[in-house]
């Protein structure tokens, strides 16, 4: 099995991805729980989202945004990859938009996620620490 798809099937089996709506200015956004959090995986992943162009980004941490965090870092190298606003968030975030509480955070399945508008990409590094990306099917 390729690397992608296992990276894929871990993403799909363990994160679970949270609808958020802030309260203020009704933005939803989209973000998974980065599974440095679970301890239950073999890759660290985070997400970052573009809510103009619905793309949830899910990247195996480097090593700055493991010991660091994802906030800036993250968002910045999936805008580098896909272009466009890239935004990081987790359970305590913020909207990054106005700042206000983020409500109604709901869980969604990937099946309902993929089955609408928006789409998913992963990014990881194969053996040879090349930066790769597939979608999420």
């Amino acid at each position: 099995m390729e690397k992608s798809e296992w990276v894929i099937d871990v993403v799909r089996k363990l994160e679970r991805i949270y609808h958020a709506k802030c309260g203020r200015c009704g933005k939803r956004l989209v973000y998974t729980v980065a599974t440095a959090d679970t301890d239950m995986v073999p890759i660290y992943c985070g997400s970052a989202y573009d809510l103009e162009n619905k793309v949830l980004a899910v990247a195996e941490l480097t090593r700055d945004e493991y010991d660091y965090g994802c906030e800036g870092r993250l968002p910045e190298r999936m805008a580098q990859i896909f272009g466009g606003h890239f935004v990081y968030l987790n359970y305590s975030s913020k909207c990054p938009f106005c700042g206000d509480d983020l409500k109604e955070r709901n869980t969604v399945s990937w099946d309902a996620y993929l089955g609408g508008e928006g789409k998913a990409f992963i990014v990881f590094y194969d053996e040879h620490d090349q930066q790769n990306v597939k979608e999420i099917l």
